[in-house]
């Protein structure tokens, strides 16, 4: 590009960028190298990705997504408050751990009130807690361990049996194994001892979140409890599609794997901050009524 602009006698040219509400200006001028000039080119581009992913170019009220409001907009999240109505994001908390993909976790689990309790314990796929975990009673799977659904190796959770979406509500997921991932990659991890429960504060960005051990249920026992963990994740193994992906944390370490998906585990919820900033128009951490009334205001002051 550098050469380009020397060709055509241009002394200089600026790259534009807004991420977090403030004008980032790149300034590249034609005594560059041109290796350097891609490498500055490359930052922005980067950046560019980090303010989308993490919401910063999201437009508030832009349900469908199309980079602007309009009564179409108001639809979309009227339609969504028929289907999950007066949400409280915040009743179930969640913290930015300023992660590049936007993610945004949990501060409990699934079933918990706190966040160093279990919660409720799920078999993967499955919506509902059960007091014994086995192939027999699995839903998505024959006695003889025929899978019925998510036969393929590497499939990934519906919406209908995302325990986080259908229990909290129609923002929150089940993680994708990436996003656990991401957590060992840009979070501190510490053991600690938290109201008698043992797990591991992840922390980041002034910020952090609790993991509990809670162990896992095969058959009617539970196992492990206070000395191991394994939280699921969205996708399916795939070299086998009996097992499903999730994340395994002990005192001696913390990485993914795979367990067979009949067995009752842990859930950890996530939701994007993109998803948020569109839905949540009045900024109150709810999605609410008030949310499609302030959108109204908006479209209407805005004829």
């Amino acid at each position: 590009m550098c050469k380009d602009l020397l060709m055509e006698k241009i002394p200089k040219f600026f790259v534009h960028l807004r991420v977090n509400n403030y004008f980032c200006i790149v300034l590249c001028h034609i005594t560059m190298k041109s290796n350097i000039c891609l490498l500055i080119l490359l930052f922005v581009t980067n950046l560019c990705w980090m303010a989308e992913v993490r919401g910063d170019n999201v437009i508030r009220g832009d349900v469908d997504e199309d980079g602007s409001l309009t009564a179409a907009d108001a639809r979309a999240l009227a339609h969504y408050l028929t289907r999950h109505d007066d949400t409280v994001v915040g009743a179930q908390t969640y913290v930015d751990l300023g992660l590049p993909s936007g993610t945004l976790w949990a501060t409990m689990n699934v079933g918990a009130n706190n966040s160093w309790e279990a919660g409720d314990y799920f078999a993967w796929g499955e919506t509902q807690e059960k007091s014994s975990y086995t192939w027999a009673n699995y839903s998505w799977a024959t006695p003889d361990t025929t899978m019925t659904r998510y036969t393929q190796s590497g499939g990934s959770l519906w919406l209908v049996d995302d325990v986080a979406n259908t229990q909290w509500s129609g923002l929150w997921r089940v993680p994708t194994i990436s996003q656990w991932q991401e957590l060992v990659n840009y979070c501190r991890w510490s053991w600690a001892l938290v109201n008698g429960q043992y797990g591991y504060r992840i922390t980041a960005n002034g910020t952090g979140i609790f993991l509990p051990s809670a162990g896992y249920w095969r058959d009617g026992n539970q196992y492990e409890e206070n000395l191991t963990g394994f939280y699921w994740a969205r996708e399916v193994f795939p070299a086998d599609s009996l097992m499903a992906y999730g994340f395994y944390i002990d005192n001696y370490d913390h990485f993914w794997g795979y367990r067979y998906r009949y067995t009752g585990r842990t859930v950890r919820p996530t939701l994007q901050m993109s998803d948020l900033l569109r839905y949540d128009v009045n900024a109150d951490g709810r999605i609410s009524l008030a949310d499609l009334t302030t959108l109204v205001n908006l479209l209407t002051n805005n004829e």
